[in-house]
């Protein structure tokens, strides 16, 4: 099931936490695992910390597809549909208008579980107003708040069926029908891996591998139905590659032996998901003497942190765009103060009653 929670781009690590308690524990309790992003509020110190006390395991994802964990791509995209078609103007009503997608996605039919996540979750789907048949009112304004809460459903209804009817199309355009299986080798593509080596991207190679299938994810069949093709597919990666290791079928290919029998290189080195720290502004800096030198330090704000992880940093450690934009703000917010001083000391001084 999907829920839709309204935040602000502000948001920190621990209102992450607060609206993952309020809108998935609260009705659902605690999962057993999460798959995110790697959004630096979900691979701050605080959100794994939340996670490893409640026994949650993390995963973030690295497929970048909406048929792998990237369903939760595919959901969004289907909700910016929804959504570009019900805001107004301003575009400052759009968190009115979620928990009407929410119903409606929750209560679609889905072909890959033969069910709508209503029946997945609570065995029945929920009851309409259109289910309840016509009942005379009294009240005209009840009667017309029913009408118009189905006359909604209907709206939304058919403007995430088109969404998700169009994405469909898109999806097929562009599938691969090379299928995989257990134990075939395959190599995997670089396009969202950060690879430990220097030099340009454009240089760095596109595939790496080869790698061994673990298991495939593919849709359900018919028991008089053909086999479908693979859409995921799980890899025996090396334990130093600490990414999550189910990819959709797009980033992988099959690994042909070379014509002379050479053994294929050794893994390359990438980047590890281990805790990770970007700095999102630099609040202040100080010179600190030892001896005969002196040495800079600036007050860093992390991404995804709080202000209690405030740390002072060497120069060392800060980006030279990010002390760039530092000593570019504290030069602007200098001229915006000499301007407001002569300003002030052009007026004419009042002079005081006696």
């Amino acid at each position: 099931m999907c829920h839709f929670a309204p935040t602000t781009d502000t948001a920190d690590a621990s209102d992450l936490a607060r609206l993952f308690v309020d809108n998935v524990v609260r009705l659902h309790g605690f999962p057993t695992g999460v798959i995110s992003d790697r959004d630096s509020k979900f691979i701050s110190e605080f959100w794994a910390e939340v996670m490893r006390i409640a026994g949650v395991d993390r995963a973030l994802s690295t497929s970048y597809h909406p048929e792998t964990d990237g369903q939760t791509e595919r959901t969004h995209r289907i909700l910016q549909e929804y959504l570009r078609n019900y805001v107004n103007p301003a575009q400052n009503d759009w968190d009115l208008h979620l928990s009407m997608a929410e119903f409606v996605i929750n209560n679609s039919y889905q072909a890959s579980t033969k069910a709508t996540p209503f029946q997945l979750n609570n065995c029945r789907n929920p009851r309409l107003p259109s289910l309840l048949g016509h009942a005379d009112s009294r009240v005209p304004a009840a009667a017309r708040f029913c009408s118009d809460i189905q006359e909604n459903i209907e709206r939304a209804k058919r403007c995430i069926a088109s969404a998700q009817d169009r994405y469909k199309h898109y999806a097929d355009q562009h599938r691969r029908e090379t299928d995989f299986d257990v134990g075939q080798k395959v190599l995997l593509s670089t396009k969202n891996i950060n690879l430990k080596q220097p030099g340009t991207k454009k240089l760095l190679p596109r595939w790496i591998g080869p790698f061994e299938i673990l298991h495939v994810i593919r849709p359900p069949s018919k028991p008089d139905e053909p086999r479908k093709p693979a859409i995921a597919a799980k890899l025996s990666l090396p334990a130093t590659y600490r990414i999550h290791n189910v990819f959709h079928v797009s980033l992988l290919k099959p690994y042909r032996q070379r014509a002379d029998n050479r053994a294929p290189p050794g893994p390359i080195a990438i980047l590890e998901d281990g805790p990770y720290w970007a700095i999102d502004r630099i609040l202040a800096h100080r010179d600190l003497k030892r001896g005969k030198h002196t040495r800079r330090e600036y007050w860093v704000s992390w991404e995804g942190y709080g202000p209690e992880h405030c740390t002072w940093e060497p120069e060392d450690n800060i980006t030279p765009l990010a002390l760039d934009e530092y000593w570019a703000s504290l030069e602007k917010t200098a001229k915006r103060a000499s301007a407001r001083n002569k300003g002030e000391a052009a007026q004419p001084t009042k002079r005081q009653r006696t």
